[in-house]
């Protein structure tokens, strides 16, 4: 296989990765929205949190996986283009390069979104979890001990 062939490969295995990231990074996103979504309810269903949480990190080993993968080609296709850089011009090249934009640029804001939401998202099931512990410690106060108050606005 002469280096032409071999860079090809190359290229078309790295634009295939990106493309998988790319992927990868659309359903980490979801796996947000959805989290977004789920804990802002007013009962948020735990199992379904539990599983989105399970779901993303499986993505985003996936993504750790694919990333370090993409850098071994990336330094193998440097090397290539060390002994001819007219391949610097080819369509792959080209391609893999925008790719590898768009892939930078959907991670940046996959990040961006996390440090807007995951605040929420804490507390909103901090929240949530809070108000579990006062009903259980309201369980157990026997009825006789408990006391109601009403409480009339404006009077």
């Amino acid at each position: 296989m002469d280096y032409r062939q071999t860079y090809e490969t190359l290229l078309k295995t790295q634009c295939d990765s990106y493309q998988q990231i790319l992927h990868l990074l659309t359903n980490i996103s979801k796996c947000d929205d959805e989290l977004f979504a789920t804990s802002t309810s007013e009962v948020p269903d735990i199992k379904k949190v539990q599983a989105i949480t399970l779901k993303k990190e499986r993505l985003i080993q996936s993504l750790d996986t694919l990333s370090l993968d993409t850098e071994a080609a990336k330094s193998q296709i440097s090397d290539i283009l060390l002994l001819c850089s007219e391949f610097s011009s080819h369509p792959l090249y080209l391609r893999m390069e925008q790719l590898q934009d768009i892939a930078r640029e959907q991670l940046q804001h996959v990040l961006e979104k996390e440090d807007i939401n995951n605040p929420s998202i804490t507390n909103n099931l901090t929240e949530y979890k809070e108000k579990l512990e006062t009903e259980l410690k309201i369980r157990d106060i026997p009825m006789e001990k408990r006391q109601i108050f009403f409480v009339f606005p404006g009077k």
